[in-house]
């Protein structure tokens, strides 16, 4: 049985976009670039923290949803400054115009205790 519990989002900020506007990432102005996404530095990261982070995208149209997911380690000199995802823009152009993407993390910490992010959704503009 494990010990490890939820902590809910324990403090934690949502993603940080600085390539969106207002919740808008613009295919024109992204051109062939992936799009950064930011963990903000959280009270009590340590090296050794794992952060979990997920992107679900949805097309206007519908259709199958798009996922994208990634993990990183916080490392002894990563310790205070925020944790950069790059999401491919490659995944970005799935998704498409008018299409929606909902993206959060969780961070597992070395004793397995987990706290997950506020979500975040993005529309793709033109």
């Amino acid at each position: 049985m494990s010990t490890a519990k939820k902590t809910g989002n324990a403090g934690l900020e949502p993603f940080h976009f600085p390539q969106a506007v207002n919740h808008k990432l613009s295919l024109k102005q992204l051109g062939e670039r992936d799009v950064e996404a930011r963990v903000p530095v959280y009270q009590e990261m340590k090296a050794g923290d794992l952060i979990d982070a997920s992107f679900a995208g949805t097309r206007v149209g519908g259709g199958p949803p798009e996922y994208f997911t990634a993990r990183h380690t916080v490392s002894a000199a990563g310790v205070g400054h925020p944790v950069i995802f790059l999401v491919p823009n490659s995944f970005i152009r799935k998704i498409d115009r008018g299409g929606i993407i909902d993206a959060s993390y969780k961070v597992t910490d070395r004793t397995g205790n987990v706290a997950q992010s506020p979500t975040v959704r993005l529309e793709i503009v033109e």
